[in-house]
């Protein structure tokens, strides 16, 4: 390694941790762009499971906005630029944001920290990475028969950076063209293999709400909303102003999606740990959002939503579970709870939970409900199984019994997104094999 390349990498490694993905998403400035290794097409896998995927990430296309938007929004509407040196960066509301190599790890070889941390183009993905045609191409090798799509990093994995834009009526059209490209242009030429996910627009509920049976009239199936909107800036949970877009997915059928990091915050940890050191703790932090969750009687008000906590992983639930059945039987009065059903209770009947290999808290699924664990692939993120998914997931479940093995791998999600399951063959399970 040159000298130039090793203080470049002493200098990422020595800077403070960043405590919200914008800080993280900085970092692609301190590090230097250096030829990418795309590896070859890897042969498909042998289909074990029939496997519903309930968490994936897409990079958009450079006109996303530009080519939907109404004329009068196009000239201030985000776009891609060509910033030199073979990089590209969103200008968005006069500034630059850049995809990381965490947003496109799927097929490139990865040597260090600094290719998760460095900007990368279209030209340095994997085409599955952006290409919809070569997503399904990916799937098929990897053994993956449906898949969610959350957004990449850039506009974060509620839209963050959409609504969020300085102008409101720049920020619904966009928003509301993003939904439209997801529905046109990445779920619909593909409605058995992809499952439409729509972003909020998060600035008003009520427009939201309407936005929301928009996009479920049409076929969209989820929603993805923030695990903690207050670190947004707006209402907490725990208040009532979320209710008629909360409303609007409970009567849709619309699942809502609470993906970790939804707002826009990193675990908190010491200025000096490593940067990789915060994706280990990532599950702390959707336990705290889903207890908020709990607590906040979304589940009491409305009864009938369903709520699943992308990438949070499964093994903080037991413990979860007997804190709150613990904190009802033992401070019940001073928490001010007295709904038929306990926090506990709530816990298990409204929401889900997602996995990547995890096997140990896999033998714990009893306390969680096997009817309430999903599996996910992550792709193209630097925690995807691709494309030995197959393979990672019979080391999960391959001791389980069929049934149990069926309903973790595919049968939970085909109900909680309400995706038919496919009858033909060469998508049928093949555990004997």
């Amino acid at each position: 390694m040159s000298s130039k390349v090793t203080q470049r990498a002493e200098r990422v490694r020595g800077d403070p941790v960043p405590t919200t993905f914008d800080g993280l998403m900085a970092m692609t400035e301190t590090v230097e762009r250096k030829p990418v290794e795309l590896l070859p097409d890897p042969p498909p896998r042998e289909r074990r499971y029939l496997i519903f995927s309930v968490d994936d990430h897409v990079c958009e296309p450079p006109d996303i906005f530009v080519s939907r938007v109404p004329a009068r929004h196009a000239a201030a509407a985000p776009r891609l630029l060509s910033v030199g040196d073979g990089d590209t960066a969103w200008l968005v509301d006069g500034e630059l944001r850049r995809w990381t190599g965490g947003d496109a790890v799927a097929g490139r070889r990865i040597a260090g920290v600094e290719d998760l941390l460095r900007s990368l183009s279209y030209a340095e993905m994997r085409p599955g990475v952006y290409d919809v045609d070569a997503r399904i191409c990916d799937m098929d090798i990897d053994g993956v028969y449906a898949s969610v799509p959350f957004p990449s990093m850039v506009w974060g994995f509620c839209g963050q950076r959409i609504w969020g834009l300085k102008d409101p009526d720049l920020a619904l059209a966009c928003t509301q063209a993003y939904n439209d490209w997801m529905f046109e242009e990445w779920a619909g030429p593909h409605p058995d293999r992809i499952i439409a996910a729509s972003i909020p627009y998060m600035r008003d509920p009520i427009a939201a709400a309407k936005e929301v049976l928009r996009n479920a009239e049409r076929g969209f199936k989820a929603l993805h909303f923030s695990e903690n909107p207050q670190m947004l800036g707006l209402p907490s949970i725990h208040t009532r102003h979320w209710d008629p877009l909360l409303k609007a997915c409970e009567e849709s059928g619309t699942t809502i999606n609470l993906h970790l990091g939804s707002s826009s915050v990193r675990p908190s940890v010491s200025s000096d740990t490593p940067v990789t050191v915060q994706s280990l703790l990532w599950p702390a932090q959707t336990m705290c959002a889903v207890a908020e969750w709990v607590y906040s009687k979304v589940a009491v008000r409305f009864p009938r939503i369903k709520i699943v906590v992308s990438e949070g992983g499964i093994g903080w639930v037991p413990m979860l579970r007997e804190r709150m059945e613990r904190g009802h039987r033992t401070r019940g009065a001073i928490m001010d709870w007295h709904e038929e059903l306990t926090p506990a209770e709530l816990l298990l009947r409204n929401f889900w939970f997602c996995s990547i290999e995890e096997s140990l808290s896999m033998e714990r699924r009893d306390q969680i409900g096997v009817d309430r664990i999903m599996l996910e692939v992550d792709y193209p993120h630097a925690d995807t199984t691709w494309p030995e998914t197959q393979a990672a997931v019979h080391r999960l479940v391959g001791r389980l019994p069929n049934g149990e093995v069926d309903r973790i791998t595919h049968l939970n999600a085909a109900d909680v997104y309400r995706h038919a399951v496919p009858e033909d063959r060469e998508w049928m399970p093949r555990r004997s094999s």
